[in-house]
């Protein structure tokens, strides 16, 4: 997993535009989270270096904003650079059921996306499923962008 995360800097200067930059950076997400917070959680939009995340209420808003300034420094670190300067905290919890739902079906859509099998492969080293599912829908996402090309 190390790899991957020393290879993301390189791959954000490769792909060099904002939606590119989004699916790294929700692609991290999961991990940086942490099991506890990403299941209250999800990333909505990165935007002006502001990353946008629902929650269910207003307690675990509560929660996030505790954590923020953390949370802007572990989604920095592996992108090599200053990506996200701020967190904004959004309560809808419709979001959050509707991402708890999708995680369900994520593994059966991955099937179905066009990511290379080498990079399936190379995937199946990330321990974490869910970080593991992240990623190759953000490399599904850039492949799709660069065949449109």
């Amino acid at each position: 997993m190390r790899a991957i995360f020393q290879a993301l800097p390189g791959l954000i200067d490769e792909l060099g535009n904002a939606e590119a930059l989004e699916a790294v950076v929700f692609a991290t997400w999961p991990k940086v989270a942490g099991v506890h917070l990403r299941e209250h959680s999800r990333p909505i939009r990165l935007e002006n270096s502001t990353l946008y995340v629902a929650v269910a209420d207003a307690e675990w808003k509560r929660e996030f904003k505790q954590c923020a300034s953390e949370i802007v420094f572990k989604l920095n670190r592996p992108l090599g650079r200053s990506t996200v300067e701020r967190v904004e905290i959004m309560i809808d919890r419709k979001m959050i059921d509707i991402s708890r739902a999708s995680k369900k079906a994520a593994s059966v859509e991955l099937c179905s996306l066009s990511v290379a099998a080498p990079l399936v492969k190379a995937s199946q080293n990330i321990s974490d499923e869910e970080l593991r599912d992240h990623f190759l829908e953000a490399a599904a996402v850039c492949i799709d962008r660069r065949d449109s090309n």
